[in-house]
This record gives structure tokens, sequence and C-alpha cells, in this order.
């Protein structure tokens, strides 16, 4: 069952730790600046633009982004329920930011399954899941928003995108330096047994990340998915509930270096100074992902879900998304200085599969 978070209890900054992020120290890897590549040997990241083509004109407003377009977030003082994403983040210090900023206050539940949609707002979900959820979702694009056509949905005009957060195998670098040896450099690297025996794949059926990796598969593999499949599974690869998969990773005290996993979880690795772990994504491994936030169908408050929509197209939000290793902001001036901008921006080499391909339920997984 999911978790309920209630921003007022005094309780909540611990009940929240398991779903947001901490404002900590970083703890930066050995050698690496701001301005370093933490994955050399990789393809080299992008120099991303602005979400817009056409930046919008500058606002009066202190808070409003540059490159995003959207209405002023309202006040209130009632309670707005937030499905997140099963491998999605809010930070902490954003969920107390909009309370500040509005005076409505968050109910955030994790999703743990598909049948957990109950909500007044959805957050954290890439293009495949928006999809796949829209029968849950409002009809209309919300009132005053201009969302970046390049990333719109069209078959879903309630879903704004708002951030980036590639899917990548990431490897536990330290564990691999720890034991001498070489993490695999490719994703076709991944097929050799002791390789495969160390990945652990979230279940498809339950995890964005891992249905997005599902489908990269099976863009690469076509045919011979099934056969490929069968070998890893034989090799020991492990396909895990979202919570398993977790605890099985290094990152998190288990025993396997190899996870797929949202590419911010690099990031959030560098800002947690209980981590003694650094992650880097394997070459050839990564899909390209926007995040979507939408209001649900039947929602009981839809102004505070519309505030909330419009809160995350704000300045403030998108740079504590970056800051606090959430997500990649769409608008990218925010994640400079950041180890989002460091360990989290899109990848150049990662596979643009649109929100169709990702959209089928993987089977056989």
């Amino acid at each position: 069952m999911s978790t309920t978070h209630h921003l007022q209890r005094p309780a909540a900054g611990l009940a929240l730790c398991a779903l947001v992020l901490s404002a900590c120290t970083p703890s930066i890897a050995p050698g690496t600046t701001l301005t370093t590549d933490p994955f050399p040997g990789n393809p080299p990241r992008p120099a991303t633009a602005h979400a817009n083509a056409d930046t919008p004109p500058a606002s009066a407003d202190p808070a409003a982004s540059t490159a995003l377009v959207g209405p002023t977030p309202s006040t209130g003082r009632s309670l707005v329920r937030v499905l997140l994403a099963p491998d999605a983040t809010l930070p902490e210090a954003l969920v107390a930011d909009f309370h500040a900023t509005t005076g409505y206050a968050l109910q955030i539940e994790q999703a743990h399954n598909a049948a957990d949609t109950a909500a007044d707002v959805l957050v954290g979900f890439d293009g495949g899941a928006i999809l796949r959820l829209r029968p849950t979702l409002a009809a209309q694009t919300p009132e005053g928003f201009q969302p970046p056509q390049a990333a719109s949905i069209e078959q879903v005009p309630a879903a704004l995108p708002y951030a980036h957060d590639d899917v990548c195998v990431l490897a536990d670098t330290q564990w691999y330096a720890a034991n001498r040896l070489t993490p695999p450099a490719t994703i076709s690297d991944l097929s050799a047994a002791d390789n495969a025996a160390r990945l652990i794949v979230p279940s498809p059926k339950d995890s964005p990340a891992g249905a997005s990796f599902v489908h990269l598969i099976a863009a690469t593999q076509g045919a011979q998915m099934s056969a490929w499949l069968t070998s890893m599974k034989a090799a020991g690869m492990q396909v895990l509930p979202v919570d398993e998969a977790h605890a099985a990773w290094t990152l998190n005290g288990g025993a396997r270096p190899l996870a797929v996993a949202p590419l911010s979880q690099a990031a959030r690795a560098v800002t947690n100074t209980g981590t003694e772990s650094y992650l880097a994504p394997i070459a050839g491994s990564c899909v390209s992902r926007t995040l979507y936030v939408a209001q649900h169908g039947q929602a009981t408050n839809p102004e505070g879900a519309h505030s909330f929509m419009a809160y995350l197209y704000t300045r403030p939000a998108q740079a504590l998304l970056a800051s606090q290793g959430a997500a990649f902001p769409l608008d990218t001036e925010q994640a400079t200085n950041t180890v989002t901008g460091v360990y989290a921006a899109p990848r150049e080499d990662a596979a643009p599969l649109t929100a169709e391909q990702l959209q089928p339920t993987p089977q056989g997984w």
C-alpha cells in the first residue's frame, strides 16, 4: 500500500525521507568539479538549449521562468493529493517552498503499480506511462500554460512536460573499484555472464524506468529479444518489483552493482553524504525521457492541482529540481553549476524513443 505524507504534521520530515530528498552537503567524487565530465569514456553530454525554440519574453515577475510559460500559482489552504511515479522524487525543499509560496499542503503518495491513480495531480511519469494513464487524466490542456511543443504529447493535452530524466543502466563505480573489477563499457557487455549476474531491472509492470529499458532492448534486439531475455535470466539477471530492486542495489546496501534507474539517481548519490557510491551510466544503455505532470480527471481539488502545475513552471521550482538532484529541468539555465547539470543532463547517446514507442506494457518479463 502507498504511504501518505502530510506536510503539516511534525513527523512528516521523517516520513518523507523515503520519498523526497533532504538538503545535504554535496559529496562530489574526488577530482570531479562542476565543469568536469564525471563519466570519462562515455559519449559527451550535449550543450542543451532552452525547452522552447522561441524563448518567451522576460517577465517582471522574478519567479517566472524565462523558458516556460505558465500562470502564476494560485494560493489556498487546502490539501493537494500528489501521486508520484514509482521511480521519481520530489525534493523536500520543493515541497516546503510550494507550501510557503501558495499555502497549499501536499499529500504525497508513491505509486506502486498501475492501479495507484487516485490523486489530484500525477507527477514524474514519462511519456509512455502518461499514455497508459490517459483514461484517468483530465481531458484538456490546463488554462494559462504554453508547454514546449517539442516535448508535448498530442494525445494527452492535459500532460505538461516539466523535466528530463533519462533511464540508464547505472554502475556503482565505487563497488567495482573496491573489488578491483572493471564495469561493463557498453550495453553489449551486459550479456557477459558475470555482468548479467550483477544486473537488476525493476519490473516493467510497475516501473516506468524498467519499462523504458525493456523497450530499448526490444528496439535493439528485435526478434532476438526473447532469446536475449532467456539468456540473461539464466546468467542471473534479476527482474524485481521496484522496492526489491531498490534494496538489491549496492547503492542501498544490496549485493548487485548494476541497476536500471533514472539518471537523476547519479546526482542524488553525490548529494547524499551517507552514500559511498558514485554511479556511471553504461554507454548505449540510456533511453531519453521527458517527465510530465497532469491533473487527474477525478481530482477533488482541481484548483490546488492547477496551482502545483503552475508552480513547477516557475524558476524556483525548476532550480530546486536541479539543485536537489530530482530531475534535469526544462528551464535548462537552472541546471548550471548543479550536480544535476553534471551528473544527470540528457545523454547524447540516449535512445530517442517516442512516447508511443514507450507506451505498450512489456510482456514476458
